[in-house]
């Protein structure tokens, strides 16, 4: 089987979604056709010092990466539908729900210094969105992952 890149970080989600994975990849090409940054609202950045949120894609496949943090200068209770960045046109979900494993969200146990839960939704407007499970105030300077895989074609 030939290894290929940034898999290993997905390993152990689901054996099924590993081999569809491996297999998607290996199709597409193991190298990546392009790449692009994520643009956030007014106070959110990337964490720095570590990957920049970005958008990879192979093919008909795209991966986010980075960490996102909170730059407003005070702290954030984000409610429904948070906007905390936005996919470039070409990189953005086919369709609401289309990032596999979790049905189009990522659950978070963790902000950084917080130990709530936010949902994560990639939308196919290229909204990428919180929504707390409670609203628990995200501290300035808290951040978080944003990596996640879907399909745009």
């Amino acid at each position: 089987m030939t290894t290929v890149p940034y898999v290993r970080a997905l390993e152990s989600v689901d054996p099924a979604w590993d081999a569809a994975l491996r297999a998607a990849l290996a199709e597409v090409n193991a190298t990546p056709s392009s790449r692009a940054a994520m643009t956030f609202p007014a106070g959110w950045v990337n964490y720095g010092g570590w990957a920049e949120c970005q958008v990879i894609r192979w093919g008909p496949l795209v991966m986010s990466v980075g960490l996102i943090k909170n730059n407003t200068g005070a702290a954030v209770t984000p409610v429904a539908n948070y906007l905390i960045a936005t996919i470039p046109v070409g990189y953005r979900p086919r369709a609401v729900g289309s990032v596999a494993p979790l049905g189009g969200r990522i659950i978070t146990t963790q902000f950084s210094q917080t130990a709530a839960l936010y949902r994560i939704d990639f939308l196919d407007d290229g909204k990428v969105v919180l929504d707390p499970t409670t609203p628990t105030p995200i501290p300035n300077g808290g951040y978080m992952s944003l990596s996640a895989m879907w399909a745009v074609e």
